[in-house]
C-alpha cells in the first residue's frame, strides 16, 4: 500500500492529470496483476476517495488497453456490504456499503490479518479520533469484501487472484 503525501481533503483540487501521472510511475515500478482502490461510493464518502477512485478507474482502463501494460489483469473495489450480507461485522451507519449484488469477492481474514489491520488503522494519526469513533475494522468483522471492474460473479470467489 502506497499513501501519497497530499493534503487532506484536497485531491479534488488537485490536476487529475498529476495524480494519474505519480500513480502510473507506481504501477510502472511495480508491475500489478491487481489494483485495488475505493469504491464509486468512497466507503466514507469522502472527496478524497471519490476522487481516488475516478482517478484510479479512469488511468486502469487507459493502461489496460495497452500492450505494455498486459500484467494488469483486475481493478478491485474494496467496500463493505449492506448490512444484511455482514451480519458478523459490528455495522456502522455512518459508512456506504455495496449491494450484495456487486460483491465479487469476500475474502476470509485470520486473526494475524486482524492484528495488522488493528496497526495499519493505528498509523493513521490525523485520523485517530475518527478512528476510534467509528472502528472500521469492527465494522469490517472477519472478512472483507471487493468489487471487481468489468467482471461479474453471480456467487463471490474467496481471492482477489480468482481466474487470473
Amino acid at each position: 500500500m502506497t499513501v501519497l503525501d497530499y493534503p487532506d481533503g484536497e485531491i479534488g483540487h488537485t490536476d487529475p492529470k498529476e495524480l494519474e501521472a505519480v500513480i502510473q510511475k507506481y504501477i510502472d515500478q511495480v508491475k500489478p496483476n491487481i489494483i485495488i482502490t475505493y469504491p464509486v461510493h468512497g466507503i466514507s464518502g469522502h472527496h478524497d476517495h471519490l476522487a481516488c477512485h475516478a482517478i484510479v478507474k479512469r488511468l486502469y482502463t487507459d493502461l489496460k488497453s495497452k500492450p505494455e501494460y498486459s500484467y494488469l489483469k483486475r481493478l478491485a473495489f474494496m467496500t463493505m456490504p449492506t448490512p444484511k450480507a455482514n451480519e458478523n461485522a459490528g455495522g456502522n451507519s455512518n459508512l456506504n456499503t455495496s449491494n450484495e449484488k456487486h460483491i465479487d469477492c469476500i475474502v476470509n481474514l485470520s486473526n494475524e490479518h486482524l492484528s495488522k489491520l488493528g496497526k495499519a488503522l493505528h498509523c493513521y494519526k490525523s485520523y485517530r479520533e475518527v478512528i476510534q469513533e467509528h472502528n472500521p475494522a469492527k465494522s469490517i468483522g472477519s472478512k472483507i469484501y471487493f468489487e471487481f471492474y468489468d467482471e461479474n460473479f453471480d456467487e463471490p470467489v474467496d481471492a482477489l487472484t480468482h481466474g487470473l
